[in-house]
């Protein structure tokens, strides 16, 4: 259709409160959906499974906020960091960076 293609830049958790799903940390999962672009209308988190970041990084994802949730609920960066190796290895993400 000639129509430019501007994919969403939120997070996946924007769809999660959207569908008023419990939030799968609250479950003990570990989720990429606070830095993960949104867009697939949390299929996953709304069938209990976390996001698996099959949809890529927001263009500035708030890493401190995500490192803050992680505290939170007591995971580490390291875990988090091993999830988005799933996809495209996201070289840009190490621990070093962190």
């Amino acid at each position: 259709m000639g129509k430019e293609y501007k994919p969403p830049n939120q997070p996946v958790c924007v769809e999660c409160k959207l569908k008023d799903n419990l939030c799968v940390y609250e479950k003990g999962l570990l989720c990429l959906g606070p830095v993960t672009r949104c867009g697939c209308d949390a299929i996953c988190t709304s069938y209990g499974h976390s996001c698996f970041g099959c949809r890529g990084l927001v263009d500035e994802p708030n890493l401190n906020a995500a490192q803050d949730v992680l505290a939170k609920y007591g995971l580490s960066v390291a875990e988090i960091v091993g999830k988005f190796r799933v996809y495209n290895n996201w070289p840009a993400l190490s621990l070093e960076d962190t």
